[in-house]
């Protein structure tokens, strides 16, 4: 291809994985998290960072595990038993792993991002494959609809500073929205709410200057697929009809 096309692939490549090796690159700098502090952006060195911070208690991993657990397996019980979509419910589950190495190593790997989406869209397409007597077409823009309400925001925010908002949340907020919108595109918006209010409280409570963002989204899209039926129902209520 030539220089050319190498310096393009290169280019394509680091802003899809620039964020896998635990936060945007500026220089020799790496992002740590979201600053909850506007243009007070807490980065430290990759030395410095394993020097300065501890790692994750054992007693504080076992917390975090089984909370991942009971989460994805509400997700489980509930698709089974019809009250949340089965294809919304795949794709959160499986970001669920990626929230917890967020929350150990700020990072959100590409593989369950991705595996995300994969498990999303295939399930979707074995459910209308199969007949499942819904309106496609309705249901791809509740879908596209979703993830530009959901991930348009975190996507700007990155673009602006991405030493403050990764394109790992970017793109986790996009497969989410997707998620959510299973059910209803407005959901976006709902899940999206979710996760800025429960982040900032959480990093106030506990005064720290950064948050992994990553969990807080995809805690917001759990809630959000859960209690979807009185969502819905207070989104519709102020709906008056022709």
């Amino acid at each position: 291809m030539g220089r050319r096309g190498d310096e393009k692939s290169g280019f394509a490549s680091g802003l899809w994985f620039r964020h896998i090796v635990g936060g945007d690159v500026v220089g020799r700098r790496k992002r740590l998290g979201v600053p909850l502090i506007p243009g007070r952006v807490a980065s430290r060195s990759q030395t410095a960072r394993r020097a300065g911070e501890q790692p994750v208690a054992c007693g504080r991993r076992r917390w975090i595990v089984g909370a991942a657990s009971f989460a994805i397996m509400t997700l489980v019980v509930g698709a089974a038993l019809g009250h949340v979509p089965l294809a919304g419910s795949a794709a959160v589950a499986v970001l669920i792993p990626a929230a917890v190495i967020d929350i150990e190593h700020r990072r959100l790997p590409d593989v369950w991002v991705g595996g995300a989406l994969v498990a999303l869209i295939a399930t979707l397409a074995t459910q209308w494959a199969i007949g499942d007597p819904v309106d496609t077409g309705a249901g791809i823009r509740n879908l596209l609809g979703g993830a530009a309400v959901m991930g348009l925001p975190v996507l700007v925010m990155h673009l602006a500073s991405p030493m403050s908002m990764g394109f790992g949340d970017a793109k986790a907020a996009i497969v989410l929205g997707a998620a959510v919108g299973t059910v209803d595109w407005r959901l976006g918006g709902v899940a999206l709410c979710l996760a800025a209010l429960s982040g900032t409280a959480v990093g106030l409570l506990t005064r720290q200057r950064t948050i992994a963002f990553g969990p807080y989204l995809v805690a917001g899209a759990w809630v959000t697929l859960l209690a979807h039926e009185p969502m819905m129902q207070s989104l519709t209520s102020g709906v008056v009809g022709p």
